[in-house]
């Protein structure tokens, strides 16, 4: 199946054994194999569409939120250190009013952070060759960085999602391989990404770490870990995310939604069965 432009798959014809197609069934045939790959190529400029207008989206509030945001909470953290030191010169401060400007202090830096990651989040761009190539350069890279032997199946192909969709799972993957690196030291990661019978799509990434909180409120400690971020991105998704502990040790997390493509194709089986 081709267009002038690209090859998309091949078309397998089985006939019982000494038996021909006759030539006008041959051309019924080839006649399908170019509309599908017509459709297939309408549907990955659609995606791609959709993916340039998503950046250039997500571009526009990266820089209003490094404009305005940012900037005022690295003046307010430079007033916040003016603050300590004003009081630290004096001989005689109470322990509550350090303790408040500590935890303010504390917060502004937490803050400033989480804007930058955003923005950095923001500015993602998938590359050319989509969500497989994402998830491939993604992984990559952090086995060279962090020298984790790093194994992906990726069963998922970058036309069955949207390109909000293939974006909020990277940003889910990369948070995971960031907490194994970092928070869990571990030597091994496992990623599965792939489509069950019913639509559903699950992504599993399993580590040999230390492994990390589970089932805590997305405060506090837990925010290192980037776990609110993580539900947050999930439940854009309309899934769910459940994360336990893995047996010795490690972390296992499980990512479930339904593509908005397979919702339209259950919703539409859904219509053919009541007629």
């Amino acid at each position: 199946m081709a267009t002038p432009k690209a090859r998309y798959g091949v078309l397998s014809v089985r006939l019982p054994e000494k038996s021909e197609l006759p030539a006008d069934q041959i051309a019924i045939i080839e006649a399908f194999g170019k509309r599908l790959a017509q459709y297939a190529e309408t549907a990955e400029r659609h995606l791609h569409d959709e993916r340039r207008l998503l950046r250039e989206e997500r571009l526009a509030m990266a820089r209003d939120m490094h404009d305005s945001l940012a900037h005022t909470l690295a003046y307010m953290n430079i007033q916040m250190l003016r603050l300590r030191n004003q009081f630290t010169s004096k001989s005689r401060v109470g322990g509550n009013l350090k303790e408040i400007i500590n935890e303010l202090s504390a917060g502004l830096s937490d803050a400033n952070a989480q804007v930058r990651e955003l923005i950095t989040t923001f500015r993602l761009n998938l590359p050319h060759g989509g969500f497989e190539a994402a998830v491939t350069h993604l992984t990559g890279q952090c086995a060279i960085r962090s020298k984790m032997r790093v194994s992906v199946n990726n069963g998922i192909p970058g036309t069955l999602l949207t390109a909000n969709e293939q974006i909020n799972i990277v940003q889910i993957l990369k948070e995971l391989l960031a907490n194994a690196e970092r928070h869990a030291f571990a030597k091994c990661v496992w990623i599965r990404i792939f489509l069950q019978n019913d639509g559903l799509l699950i992504m599993e990434v399993e580590d040999d770490g230390i492994g990390i909180p589970v089932n805590r409120p997305s405060t506090g400690r837990n925010q290192r870990y980037g776990l609110g971020i993580i539900r947050e991105r999930a439940k854009l998704l309309r899934g769910k995310i459940r994360i336990s502990r893995r047996h010795p040790n490690g972390t296992l997390v499980v990512l479930r939604f339904v593509p908005e493509s397979c919702d339209s194709m259950r919703l539409q089986d859904r219509s053919v069965d009541a007629q």
